[in-house]
């Protein structure tokens, strides 16, 4: 017989446990729900039931409790869609807040993602969505592995991509303050090398744009909120945007892709995840340890010869990536 914890909320002084059992030929879930007397008076409870699908159970839980406001201990995986879904749809229906939710963070860690409250003034009313994060099927350090390989293999077909790149980086380099001329010229960088041309670029908030992208040329972090309105500027495109921060700031921002997606993940880069402001930082936090991994200097080394002249850590992984499925 074996036994799976699939689902666990814990509150103050009690628990609520979802179960998974497999004996033999035969999978039924248990449900418990324990509550702690600290007076050993008698007035604690154990509850338990036995179910033939874990959404039974879950809904008993989903239907009695706001059980969110509680703290998501553990969520299997194989249930982690369906108990977000039902999170999303119940957040919604109670107008919910994001300062409401004390321990978004937890709920935010266990069901391995982001999520993401869409607030309208005008009718006063919540829109919640969830984005899951970046999730290589493979150890960082079994991705460093394959890097390299990439790299001792690589020949880089010389495109105007190759010849371009330095003179891009090098035209913000010497750039002690980015105006709006910069911007523009920057974004026509980025689509000189996308399959599709710039249908929009709005400038009416030239204030906020340049604030933005002046910070993030001096090396600070970019929230979601300010990746999202960056995105909203430039044709909705976080992928030519993710271009402009690195042409702007190589060392700190990295290039992302569809490709990248694909050959990180392992599965189709449907637009729902490669735009999402949450999966780009989730990228680059990946690249930032896949950094301190102990080949990676060697890669990196590897990966300048190889394109044939000095380029950032974060490039050399971008690029090792690009070229991983070839």
């Amino acid at each position: 017989m074996k036994t799976e914890k699939i689902f666990e909320i814990l509150t103050e002084g009690s628990g609520l446990i979802i179960w998974k059992i497999t004996d033999n030929s035969k999978t039924y879930f248990i449900y418990n729900h324990s509550e702690y007397d600290p007076t050993d008076s008698g007035l604690g409870s154990n509850i338990t039931g036995k179910y033939n699908s874990f959404r039974k159970p879950f809904n008993i839980i989903h239907k009695k409790y706001d059980w969110y406001i509680f703290t998501l201990e553990f969520v299997h995986e194989d249930y982690r869609e369906y108990v977000t879904k039902k999170l999303i749809d119940k957040l919604n229906q109670k107008n919910q807040r994001a300062y409401e939710l004390h321990l978004l963070d937890q709920l935010e860690t266990a069901l391995q993602g982001y999520l993401l409250e869409e607030f309208d003034k005008d009718t006063d009313t919540v829109t919640w969505s969830f984005s899951a994060k970046l999730t290589p099927n493979q150890s960082n350090q079994i991705i460093l592995k394959e890097l390299n390989e990439v790299a001792y293999s690589l020949n880089p077909e010389i495109s105007s991509y190759f010849v371009t790149y330095p003179h891009f980086l090098n035209y913000f380099k010497h750039k002690s303050h980015l105006d709006l001329s910069d911007v523009v010229l920057g974004i026509s960088f980025v689509y000189s090398w996308m399959p599709t041309i710039l249908k929009s670029v709005d400038l009416n908030k030239e204030d906020t744009l340049l604030q933005i992208l002046n910070r993030a040329k001096e090396g600070d972090d970019l929230s979601k909120k300010e990746l999202a309105f960056l995105k909203s500027i430039f044709n909705n495109s976080l992928v030519g945007t993710s271009k402009l921060l690195h042409f702007i700031n190589p060392e700190k921002f990295a290039i992302w892709d569809s490709r990248v997606f694909r050959n990180l993940c392992k599965e189709e880069p449907h637009k729902y995840k490669l735009e999402k402001p949450e999966t780009y930082l989730s990228y680059l936090t990946l690249l930032n340890e896949l950094k301190q991994e102990m080949y990676f200097g060697n890669f990196h080394k590897l990966m300048i010869k190889k394109v044939g002249y000095y380029i950032t850590p974060l490039r050399a992984l971008e690029l090792g990536i690009f070229y991983k499925g070839s």
